[in-house]
């Protein structure tokens, strides 16, 4: 089966075959936004690769499936290593999971692997964590990671917790974005199901982020629940939907005891997921739910990321978070068209829709003299405490005004010196003397952003920047 790409898969190909055959030492990320075929994507870029073993790396074995499934279906061929697939078997292309082949990186190393893809890349690409770890043994070169939400939480004490992009938080390992794809271009272009939104008002004054500043607390979150008679709501919604004729309803909700509790209601209509279950009880009411057999599955943050339903209708999200990646995740399971399907119904019970607001009304952009970052239309997102108000938040208008004001400080302030390393105290033209394989590094391993971006235009002055990674 030959699948025709779209225009922007196309480019996505182009941009990162081009990265991967550079001398580039970056790590970096392509954002497609869900549904946008990034498991096509992934398959015809590893197809390409053929001079040098490639390894696509996947944080679940049901995405595994997925991906390596495209792969099969527009001809391709390659090996899986998964513990949960029952194989093991490295080839010139490998598709595997973390878990299953952390310890055997020798193997990997021993054979060249020269190219690594990971997909879904927003998930354990901490420094220092198992894939990280899994690079450095290996010692790959060539990373480039795909995902919907490149995002990360940052804590200080100078600012609390603040949502940064990926590429401008130091403990993550990509350095950089070389390819996006808005969501808009997905809903002009009729590659998504129109989104309806509809929501029930409640009381989230209860709601208090955990110690780590990532999501609200189990406590609250509970307590919003019973508070708001949630259970209550998502009967009478279920109810409804039913008499509707809706026939695929996913409903998330925070806890195993909802979920048992709700699948009593509705013991013949429904099926239920949560960790704990067996490995067959899990695939048992998947099946049933996907085939139509049931229309309603009450899950716990399971069918989210890389969860491929074309013909789901509704989502009832009961399930408060502060984590945007999660909202997104879990909506974007109601965006894939289908035969038939007019539209995909969100109704929200938790206010995360007040939090976040319409998935198409979010960009990831590259803005001038800001750097990478998240709008919610023209508003910006990211990069600010998660405490700031939404009156407080810049728009892109005030962000151009306050670049204004830092170029006419810089003009002030050209002779700076360089202030890390052990070049502190040279200025970069002093640097380019001795050592331009040092600003060769730092150029090529710096978190750019309005505060130390100087520094760049200085290396650009200074260095033939593509002359010497040619």
């Amino acid at each position: 089966m030959k699948f025709k790409l779209r225009y922007y898969q196309e480019e996505a190909i182009g941009i990162c075959y081009k990265f991967f055959k550079s001398r580039s030492t970056r790590k970096s990320l392509a954002v497609l936004p869900c549904a946008a075929g990034k498991s096509i994507v992934i398959a015809e870029l590893s197809n390409k690769l053929d001079d040098s073993p490639v390894l696509v790396l996947q944080p679940t074995v049901e995405l595994l499936k997925q991906n390596y499934n495209k792969l099969i279906a527009i001809g391709g061929k390659a090996e899986i290593y998964s513990a949960s697939t029952g194989l093991r078997n490295i080839g010139h292309l490998t598709y595997a999971t973390i878990k299953s082949i952390k310890k055997d990186w020798k193997k990997f190393k021993d054979m060249g692997l020269k190219y690594i893809i990971i997909d879904e890349a927003h998930y354990h690409t901490k420094v220092g964590g198992e894939i990280a770890k899994f690079i450095k043994n290996v010692g790959v070169k060539n990373v480039l990671g795909f995902t919907a939400t490149p995002l990360a939480m940052s804590s200080s004490l100078a600012d609390g917790n603040k949502l940064i992009m990926q590429n401008r938080d130091r403990k993550n390992l990509f350095n950089d974005i070389i390819f996006t794809t808005q969501i808009s271009e997905m809903v002009e272009n009729n590659w998504w199901s129109p989104l309806e939104y509809r929501q029930v008002n409640v009381d989230d004054s209860m709601l208090l982020l955990n110690s780590t500043g990532a999501d609200f607390n189990e406590y609250s979150v509970n307590k919003f629940f019973d508070d708001n008679q949630i259970e209550g709501e998502i009967i009478a919604t279920l109810k409804q939907l039913l008499a509707d004729g809706y026939k695929s309803i996913l409903v998330s909700v925070p806890t195993i005891q909802n979920v048992r509790y709700l699948h009593q209601q509705f013991p013949r209509k429904s099926t239920e997921l949560y960790a704990g279950l067996t490995d067959k009880e899990r695939k048992r009411n998947i099946k049933m739910f996907d085939s139509g057999q049931i229309p309603v599955m009450f899950q716990v943050k399971i069918l989210t990321t890389g969860y491929d339903r074309p013909d789901l209708q509704v989502i009832v999200d009961a399930n408060p978070t502060n984590s945007f990646s999660i909202y997104y995740q879990l909506l974007g399971r109601a965006v894939r068209i289908d035969e038939g399907k007019e539209k995909g119904l969100i109704i929200d019970l938790s206010g995360n829709y007040n939090r976040f607001g319409k998935l198409n009304d979010i960009t990831f952009e590259d803005f001038d003299g800001h750097g990478w970052a998240m709008f919610n239309k023209d508003v910006l997102v990211t990069s600010l405490p998660m405490s700031t108000p939404p009156e407080a938040r810049p728009d892109k208008k005030q962000l151009i005004n306050r670049l204004k004001v830092s170029k006419r400080v810089e003009r002030d302030t050209n002779n700076e010196v360089y202030p890390y390393g052990k070049y502190k105290g040279k200025t970069v033209a002093e640097i380019a003397q001795v050592d331009k394989r040092y600003l060769l590094w730092v150029y090529a391993n710096f978190k750019w952003d309005i505060y130390n971006r100087w520094i760049k235009k200085e290396i650009e002055k200074h260095v033939n920047i593509k002359k010497e990674l040619k």
